[in-house]
């Protein structure tokens, strides 16, 4: 199987393990076409660990680190949906469709285990790293 530099097996779908301490685990699949530079950004920061906030019944919110400037980025998401906020780093999960007033650069979507992503509560641990298991949308 030929693989990239990163190890990826696709150059524009990358594959993400969510695992959440006491939960499960989730994956997702991120697109580096919808967000270049914040996905290169983000490959190089992985692992990320972190505790996660609930924004009411709308997204999931995982902060990070990361730095990265407005890329593609619109306002409106689907129920699956995962983007990053540029003015504070974080990782956001959408649990329902939104219209939103700051744009978010799109990363990808949840593809496996929705139900524990919708289950979390503010202060649950989750881990974010590549995944060697093939994920579809």
């Amino acid at each position: 199987m030929l693989l990239n530099r990163e190890g990826l097996r696709s150059l524009s779908k990358i594959n993400i393990e969510a695992l959440i301490q006491n939960k499960g685990k989730a994956n997702f699949n991120f697109f580096k076409h919808l967000s270049p530079i914040t996905m290169s950004i983000l490959l190089d920061h992985l692992p990320i660990r972190a505790r996660v906030s609930r924004y009411k019944d709308s997204f999931i919110s995982i902060l990070t680190d990361i730095v990265a400037g407005s890329e593609k980025a619109k306002r409106e998401y689907s129920r699956g949906d995962i983007a990053f906020l540029t003015y504070n780093g974080s990782i956001c999960i959408f649990l329902k469709d939104v219209k939103l007033d700051k744009p978010m650069n799109p990363l990808g979507r949840v593809v496996k285990g929705f139900e524990i992503i919708e289950s979390l509560n503010s202060g649950d641990s989750i881990t974010l790293n590549l995944s060697q298991e093939e994920t579809d949308l």
